[in-house]
């Protein structure tokens, strides 16, 4: 099942969500693989202050660690990470079409790209917006629905410390699992502009070449500040992390971009709300199939953790709630839509974006049955008009099988 940008340190954060940094996040009976709530791949790190000794002999004047980064610099990593969230620039968002022919990058190779190249592509992964970004090559020759385009040719300059890190690679280091999503790509073209092969980077000294099948081996130390070279070389962004030669810088980038933009919802964690990316004074009946797209990475992008591609069953119902109890191994039941049904399902009322905000937000923080009864007053009449999610009510439904972007 695809898990949510969201990973909140969710599985790949190694300790790099929210939960990690002391608050637990509120259980939910999702059945199939949890989403995550923070998109990166490092662990948080630790406080970075000196504990005030409350005894009163003690100095008042103890000053806490400095912080790794200045506000300046840490905003400058801050906008990084927002360029690589952005999903105007998610390639689901693109008219992308299938390469008529295509079999496949190179999986079982015993040389790396495993096939002639004439250029490559460095991407970010918008792993934000609900998608493991386990691959940057979908099986029909299109780029996987997180890269963020248009990526970066890399140049003679960048491509050839990537060369030499590649030549670097051991097959003799462990083979660690658990693998996070990825956070770069690197995306090798024939001289047709076909892919042949894919190098994804991913947070905990990890990377994994296409040529090689699936396992994801651990980054030689000295080929970590080869990535970091060609990374900052091509442009893209996020050049920070322990695969790129600084898990200290990484952790604390990470960590004070949780603690700042990730917050506590009604059940789980999600993203903090930000504006829509179309205007918010447009009518629903006047959207387009790119508009519906990029409202569904959004609402994906800005859901809970707690709520997955899969069902999950809303319990308890307490006095206040506005559901009915059912009889017995029965439930209310509700699940994030996938982005393919989300455009396929995407309702049309003649009302503005704007006037459902409200509304929206509040499912989007887990709510999508709508059980707080003020909330059900105040939305029963759109409710039909919220895109995203499903609902329903009475035995347990069958689970939902992967669509074509789950990969």
């Amino acid at each position: 099942m695809a898990r949510s940008w969201l990973a909140l340190a969710l599985a790949w954060l190694v300790g790099c969500s929210p939960g990690a940094s002391g608050r637990k996040p509120a259980p939910t009976p999702a059945r199939g693989a949890a989403s995550a709530v923070t998109a990166n791949a490092e662990p948080l790190a630790r406080e970075r202050t000196t504990e005030k000794d409350t005894d009163e002999e003690t100095d008042a004047d103890e000053e806490r660690t400095p912080p790794l980064l200045s506000e300046s610099e840490l905003e400058r990593y801050f906008a990084e990470i927002e360029r690589a969230k952005d999903v105007t620039t998610a390639a689901f968002a693109a008219d992308q079409r299938p390469i008529p022919g295509f079999r496949g990058v190179v999986r079982n190779g015993k040389s790396f790209p495993g096939k002639p190249f004439a250029t490559v592509r460095a991407y970010t992964m918008n792993h934000f917006v609900g998608a493991r970004c386990d691959r940057a090559v979908l099986d029909d020759g299109r780029l996987a629905p997180c890269l963020n385009l248009p990526g970066a040719e890399l140049d003679g300059e960048a491509l050839e410390p990537l060369l030499r890190a590649i030549q670097m690679r051991s097959p003799t280091l462990s083979v660690l699992m658990g693998v996070p999503t990825a956070t770069h790509a690197f995306v090798f073209f024939d001289d047709k502009g076909v892919p042949v092969a894919e190098l994804l980077i991913y947070g905990i000294y990890r990377w994994s070449l296409s040529a090689f099948g699936a396992e994801h081996d651990q980054v030689p130390e000295a080929a970590r500040p080869l990535l970091r070279e060609v990374c900052e070389k091509s442009g893209v962004g996020m050049c920070f992390g322990s695969s790129f030669g600084d898990a200290e810088l990484g952790a604390f980038v990470w960590s004070e971009w949780n603690r700042r933009r990730v917050e506590r919802a009604d059940l789980g964690y999600r993203l903090k709300p930000t504006k829509l990316p179309i205007p918010a004074t447009t009518n629903m009946t006047r959207l387009t199939e790119r508009d519906k797209r990029l409202l569904c990475l959004w609402a994906a992008q800005h859901s809970t953790s707690a709520l997955t591609t899969n069902w999950s069953g809303r319990v308890p119902i307490d006095d206040d709630s506005a559901l009915e109890p059912l009889p017995e191994r029965q439930a209310h039941w509700q699940r994030r839509l996938r982005w393919d049904e989300c455009v396929q399902r995407f309702p049309s009322c003649n009302l503005a974006l704007a006037d459902l905000l409200p509304c929206q937000d509040h499912a989007q923080r887990g709510d999508p049955l709508f059980a707080d009864r003020a909330m059900r007053a105040q939305c029963e009449a759109v409710r039909h008009c919220l895109w995203g999610f499903e609902t329903q009510s009475g035995p347990e439904p069958p689970e939902i099988k992967p669509g074509p972007w789950d990969y």
